[in-house]
């Protein structure tokens, strides 16, 4: 177990200089950065077990790289970059992954007997099941924290008979999708900040989806598309839009009232 606790430990510094890495491709968008990340993966961590002291530790400093770049590519990380996390949320989330990728190469390559090696490999499948099926949960949280601090209200509908299925930030948005229990309908609801230049009106109208706008009601429009029908409006701080592309303009109207506040474990747990 002491080598599997300093392969996750070289793992984890690899994975901080992937993130330090990321952070520069993405800023500067050269391509090279990218094959210093893959290729530039392997003599570190040969430098990094040898340094260590681990068994087969030229075996791990391959296996671990390999590993690394695996879970990249199966986390779907566009750019190689978690954007949503936050700089130390970023770092974390590539430290995390280094450090499970190589504790997984020691518990391959490492002598030690059939059953501890077995309870090692069994305990990192099941944290990295765990970290794997919890991703959005994460992403979310991070995300949600960030629009808040930015001073996006944390509201939501109270729709029972929809489920939350997906929650998305950016650009000073929260996006909640929604998904109708019974027949898997669904509605997106768009938060925004409410200030002087952004108004129902203004939104309807210059949204390239939306052709035809009208206002309903005091600071209420509906706006109607080939695809969907929107319903946009002010509640409170913020400015919400609430669309579908099976639901009626009742049914969106209906929507308005049901917005509450919001904890940020609401939004993150779904």
């Amino acid at each position: 177990m002491n080598a599997l606790i300093r392969a996750a430990l070289v793992g984890a510094v690899i994975g901080l200089a992937e993130a330090a890495l990321a952070d520069y491709m993405v800023e500067t968008d050269d391509p090279r950065v990218f094959l210093l990340m893959v290729l530039g993966a392997f003599p570190a961590s040969m430098l990094l077990c040898l340094w260590g002291r681990l068994p087969h530790g030229w075996l791990i400093s391959v296996l671990g790289p390999v590993s690394v770049i695996a879970c990249f590519a199966a986390a779907q990380i566009p750019g190689m970059h978690y954007e949503v996390l936050g700089e130390w949320g970023s770092r974390l989330f590539y430290m995390s992954i280094g450090a499970g990728a190589f504790a997984f190469a020691a518990a391959l390559m490492t002598p030690m007997r059939l059953a501890r090696r077995l309870s090692a490999l069994a305990m990192i499948a099941v944290i990295g099941a765990t970290a794997w099926m919890g991703r959005s949960n994460v992403a979310a949280l991070f995300g949600a924290q960030a629009m808040a601090a930015e001073g996006v209200p944390l509201i939501a509908p109270d729709l029972p008979e929809y489920r939350l299925a997906d929650v998305t930030t950016g650009d000073q948005t929260i996006a909640l999708w929604y998904e109708r229990r019974r027949d898997r309908a669904d509605l997106l609801v768009s938060i925004d900040q409410r200030n002087d230049w952004t108004t129902p009106e203004r939104d309807c109208q210059s949204s390239s989806e939306l052709r035809v706008c009208r206002e309903v009601s005091a600071e209420v429009w509906i706006g109607t598309g080939e695809a969907r029908t929107s319903m946009i409006a002010t509640r409170g701080d913020a400015l919400v839009e609430v669309s579908s592309g099976t639901a009626t303009e009742a049914e969106l109207l209906a929507v308005l009232p049901t917005f509450r506040p919001v904890e940020i474990w609401e939004l993150a747990w779904h």
